[in-house]
């Protein structure tokens, strides 16, 4: 994450930005802290389990996206999020994964 927002920040344009993809920063040993490192150059979020399934799929993974957003939170963060998991049954893992995200994020907000 701290490469790619040097990175944007040399190119010395307003449009350049970041995208924090939380499957690769975990599967490059990134702490998800690290977004914090882009501040208002963080432009968007890719969020999938690291099976590349729904989010949610998976409930032991619950903590990424709470400290996820306990980042992005703490940062002040109010742009876009995405997810982009390999699919098996669209409508159903969509809607299951939307539900958990914004539970994972109001638990957040609670806390």
């Amino acid at each position: 994450m701290t490469a790619a927002t040097d990175l944007a920040r040399s190119a010395g344009r307003p449009n350049a930005h970041v995208v924090a993809d939380v499957f690769h920063m975990l599967a490059n040993d990134d702490p998800l802290e690290n977004m914090a490192n882009a501040g208002k150059d963080l432009y968007h979020v890719h969020f999938t389990d690291l099976d590349r399934r729904a989010p949610g799929s998976d409930p032991g993974q619950r903590h990424i996206y709470e400290k996820s957003f306990q980042v992005l939170r703490q940062m002040g963060y109010d742009r876009s999020v995405s997810i982009e998991p390999d699919f098996v049954v669209f409508e159903h893992e969509a809607r299951r994964a939307l539900g958990f995200l914004k539970d994972a994020y109001a638990q957040v907000r609670k806390g």
